[in-house]
């Protein structure tokens, strides 16, 4: 556990972010992607457990709301053109 033994309303945004961080650098390592949506998941689950804890008078803000989410890659997977599919076909015809 990240903050274990600290007090629910003694944790900042300043103190969320590295271990937001941690968990899209650690997906990244597991499964070999960008990261980005296991970050997205914890940005998400912070926020909505402050926002239970804010309800239930145990703290006044919300320091989940204050992260933002990192930015996404634009996507690189495409069509193949006619040349590649016709590469791959000889390719296939060729080792059958």
């Amino acid at each position: 556990m990240a903050f274990g033994d600290v007090a629910v309303d003694a944790i900042s945004s300043v103190d969320l972010r590295p271990l937001a961080l941690k968990v899209r650098l650690d997906s990244v390592n597991q499964k070999g992607g960008h990261g980005v949506g296991a970050e997205e998941g914890f940005i998400r689950g912070a926020r909505r457990f402050y926002q239970t804890v804010k309800v239930n008078g145990l703290r006044s803000t919300n320091p989940a709301s204050e992260i933002s989410f990192s930015r996404r890659s634009h996507r690189v997977r495409r069509a193949l053109t006619g040349e590649e599919m016709e590469q791959i076909y000889t390719v296939m015809f060729a080792t059958a």
